[in-house]
């Protein structure tokens, strides 16, 4: 494969934007573009937890590991505040049950070499001084893992792009793809508005990626994984990284909260990958209330309602990245820990992509795993609890 010169990126969300700007220092022109102004995909509702404690198997977990050892590198990179805050987390359970559940994950992390460790109730204390902890019958700390702001993250990487002569369009639908009939190469992606000529295309359109795919030749399956989370007015600075607290009765589910470099909160509720289609002012309210009961501060809040959010999610529930079998120069990329995978995918995807190679990393996560006829994928399906991207948890 010829190094290409003229790049299309389909998809202005965390994964795309880091595919971009990895690509750049390989010297192609470089066009990234998105359907919509301004970032209203999974991105925008991501609870961007940095984490890889609950993610199983072995190959799925390790790749999460990676990729947050290179987010410091890539916040940096990128030249500006981006919300990146690796705090640790807290998690505790008062029933017997979770707290069995809770020391299986951590002596299976653990058996990773993954740093997390028991704790007691007041080291958790100590940690997270304003919390009202009680009732503890399990406990885990992680110093290791951390938050960032998936909007700053890609503003930023928008600008670094635009400052190294790439172009990025924001409001441009993708239509349809031009093809060489030779080879059955793309040669040019139809927007909206105009033809774009390319050399490769990449889709990392989250939700969209399956749509855009089946125009590429390609069979990229997903299930339907809506989310919700709130966020508050801005609140003087109240917690040191993420809290994950076990659920009380009165409210059903456990509650994960977070607070962002303005004060504002980030709230949601039951595990990660849970599906949520709730975005009412009154459920808004409900789980503030419900976090107050651990925060008691939160009660001077204002719950924002934010809208529900589609999260991206290859149907076997692992990460898609790679060229396309049926057509050559089609690179796929779409996972649903998108936050804690975007460093590690945007170098190896920028790698891949202009020198025509495979990292091994990946090769156990391809597009093509999947059947036309909706099977196929991995059967190891992974454990997404306490995963980082509540959108994409």
């Amino acid at each position: 494969m010829t190094q290409p010169n003229n790049i299309v990126v389909i998809g202005a969300g965390i994964v795309g934007t880091s595919i971009a700007v990895n690509l750049l220092q390989y010297g192609s022109k470089i066009t990234l573009i998105d359907k919509d102004t301004q970032t209203n995909g999974a991105s925008r509702l991501s609870f961007a937890w940095i984490n890889a404690a609950g993610k199983t198997p072995f190959d799925y977990h390790d790749l999460n590991r990676r990729s947050m050892e290179m987010w410091p590198r890539y916040g940096q990179s990128l030249g500006t505040n981006v919300g990146l805050k690796l705090g640790g987390t807290v998690t505790w359970e008062t029933s017997d049950d979770r707290a069995t559940a809770l020391i299986q994950k951590v002596e299976r992390a653990q058996s990773y070499g993954y740093p997390i460790r028991l704790a007691s109730q007041s080291e958790l204390q100590v940690h997270e001084p304003n919390l009202v902890i009680e009732n503890v019958k399990a406990a885990s700390i992680c110093e290791i893992e951390g938050q960032v702001e998936p909007p700053r993250v890609i503003q930023a990487a928008i600008d670094k792009i635009i400052e190294s002569g790439g172009e990025v369009s924001l409001g441009e639908s993708f239509e349809s793809f031009e093809f060489d009939d030779t080879n059955h190469q793309i040669v040019g992606v139809k927007t909206n508005n105009r033809t774009l000529p390319c050399d490769v295309v990449v889709i990392a359109a989250g939700i969209d990626t399956t749509e855009i795919g089946y125009k590429a030749n390609t069979f990229l399956p997903q299930s339907t994984s809506p989310g919700v989370v709130v966020k508050t007015s801005p609140m003087p600075p109240l917690l040191n990284g993420i809290v994950y607290a076990p659920s009380l009765e009165e409210y059903g589910r456990e509650v994960h909260m977070k607070q962002l470099i303005d004060g504002t909160f980030v709230i949601g509720e039951g595990e990660q990958s849970s599906k949520n289609t709730d975005d009412s002012i009154d459920n808004a309210r409900r789980l503030v209330e419900f976090a107050t009961q651990y925060l008691p501060q939160l009660g001077d809040a204002e719950p924002r309602v934010e809208p529900i959010g589609y999260r991206p999610m290859p149907l076997d529930g692992f990460p898609a990245v790679g060229f396309v079998k049926e057509t050559p120069n089609a690179y796929m990329a779409v996972t649903h820990s998108g936050v804690t995978l975007a460093p590690l995918i945007g170098e190896l995807a920028s790698i891949e992509i202009t020198h025509g190679v495979s990292t091994p990393q990946l090769d156990a996560f391809r597009p093509n795993r999947f059947n036309q006829d909706g099977t196929g994928g991995r059967k190891d399906s992974p454990s997404h609890t306490d995963d980082n991207d509540q959108g994409i948890h």
